[in-house]
């Protein structure tokens, strides 16, 4: 597993996934731009700039991870943190700002994310199937292949662990490769409702299993083995991914 969260500039570790997921940083977090060098302290600080950490609110449980509304709750709410120059202390400040331009600031280290007239929209943290540009993707596979599409959250607990299902199952029964598209690049944003102002999140991603077969009704079978846990003759695929042959 790679340490650091996909999508942020700062070096955002997977043990902030949570806090990512909820956009609520805590208390005693402490947050780099670069993965701090050797293992010394007295050496790692010569290569350290600054280190952002976390001074309030204070630490509580996330109970649920998953659970998007509270990343819009937690939007706005107030962090205080410090910047910690090791080298130069007299230059250390602490700053008050809200989650979201924080969460921003980490993404795109733009110092203009964290300036109080600075006017941050949530981003997008939840795209449907159905935004997923079909005929882009269609126009990517191979001839005589399918592809099974799917939005991907790399803090997102369900999202992951259905993404391995996904994965195994069709490894198992299929030749198959994956690849990741640039996400801008093939969601409908008229189906989202994406204005100007408005991002999708850096932990969203679209990814492709790209399926060396034409027999779609096996691959549907095989996708509905691990996916499908409701009534009889109640699934549908489009829920949880495009099923697209070419």
């Amino acid at each position: 597993m790679k340490e650091k969260i996909e999508g942020f500039e700062w070096f955002v570790h997977q043990a902030f996934k949570n806090s990512v997921a909820q956009c609520k940083f805590e208390e005693g977090a402490i947050i780099y731009r670069h993965p701090p060098k050797g293992n010394n302290w007295g050496k790692e600080i010569q290569h350290i700039e600054y280190f952002i950490q976390i001074k309030s609110p204070s630490r509580s449980s996330i109970n649920n991870a998953n659970d998007l509304n509270g990343f819009h709750k937690n939007w706005n709410s107030k962090v205080i943190f410090q910047k910690i120059y090791p080298n130069e202390p007299h230059k250390n400040k602490e700053i008050i700002t809200s989650q979201g331009k924080l969460f921003t600031f980490l993404w795109k280290n733009l110092d203009y994310c964290l300036d109080d007239k600075t006017i941050i929209p949530p981003v997008i943290n939840s795209i449907p199937t159905k935004c997923i540009d079909y005929y882009c993707i269609k126009n990517d596979i191979p001839l005589n292949h399918c592809a099974f599409v799917i939005i991907t959250d790399s803090v997102n607990n369900l999202l992951i662990s259905k993404r391995r299902l996904i994965h195994e199952s069709l490894l198992n029964n299929f030749e198959i490769y994956t690849k990741r598209y640039e996400t801008e690049k093939v969601i409908n944003k008229y189906e989202l409702n994406l204005w100007e102002d408005n991002e999708i999140s850096p932990t969203i991603g679209v990814e492709s299993f790209i399926i060396n077969s034409q027999n779609i009704e096996e691959i549907h079978e095989t996708l509905k083995k691990v996916l499908f846990k409701g009534e009889k003759d109640k699934f549908n695929i489009n829920v949880h991914g495009l099923l697209i042959q070419k």
